[in-house]
């Protein structure tokens, strides 16, 4: 579907189907990865020019909202009435983003301590609440898959701005050492996954997987052959690092995987 399909009739026919599908109303996060086309109509005015936020469009549709900018309305028992109202709709726990996105006001308060003093992280505030703490889905090699997809889509690496705005919680495992115990910062990821890390930005001559695969079949055009992971190496050293890291695909880390990946029959080196 193309974003000119994207009709104010036919987003509230996205998001009522998707309602009586779900038997509730949908979530931000949920419409917007079942609809992203008719969620950026919303947030660009399409829709219509006096509404681009999730709480506006769901106004305008009669349904209900959490609003109210001042903090000081979210005292402990409302956080927790507003926490168990959101579990209620999705039948489990939910994440800390999906939280955010239903009432950012009360994640807020959580974690400035205003809540209890002695909480002021998403997990702390669940095993408060006495809920299991789900195992992050921010893995290794999903944080650089998802890093893989964002650069895909641009065209070139990512900086922080992007991959923050993109993946805010592959971006939060990786400052709290989730990532790597000794990865705490953006520069130290890039430069784990063989990138480089400049001011302003990162460049790299392989930005991309097709980089890589376009770097292997530039020299066995040259050969005239199949190269082995030595030749590849000493005219692309950088490619071969990226392909061991895990940088062009988190499954494949050796030379051997790498070629079978491309169809090619497998050597020793």
């Amino acid at each position: 579907m193309t974003k000119s399909q994207f009709t104010s009739d036919r987003i509230r026919e996205l998001y009522f189907g998707y309602k009586e599908a779900l038997g509730r109303q949908p979530t931000k996060a949920e419409f917007e990865h079942l609809y992203p086309g008719a969620m950026q109509a919303v947030k660009r005015g399409k829709y219509s020019t006096e509404i681009k936020t999730w709480n506006q469009f769901k106004n305008s549709l009669g349904e209900e909202t959490i609003v109210g900018n001042s903090l000081s309305i979210y005292t402990p028992e409302k956080v927790k009435r507003i926490f168990l109202e959101l579990e209620e709709m999705l039948h489990r726990t939910p994440t800390q983003d999906e939280f955010d996105e239903f009432c950012s006001g009360a994640l807020k308060r959580i974690k400035r301590g205003c809540y209890d003093p002695k909480i002021k992280s998403w997990n702390q505030f669940l095993t408060g609440m006495g809920e299991e703490i789900a195992r992050s889905r921010w893995t290794l090699s999903n944080i650089v898959r998802a890093y893989n997809t964002l650069q895909r889509e641009l065209g070139r690496q990512p900086n922080m701005k992007e991959f923050k705005n993109k993946f805010g919680g592959a971006l939060n495992a990786i400052v709290e050492g989730r990532y790597d115990p000794e990865v705490f910062s953006w520069r130290d990821f890039i430069r784990r996954i063989g990138g480089k890390h400049k001011k302003g930005g990162v460049k790299s001559k392989y930005t991309t997987p097709i980089d890589i695969e376009n770097a292997y079949f530039k020299v066995k055009r040259s050969l005239g052959r199949m190269p082995k992971s030595a030749e590849f190496e000493s005219e692309h050293s950088n490619a071969l690092k990226m392909i061991k890291n895990g940088r062009y695909d988190p499954t494949i880390k050796t030379w051997n995987q790498f070629l079978m990946s491309l169809g090619e029959k497998s050597n020793k080196k």
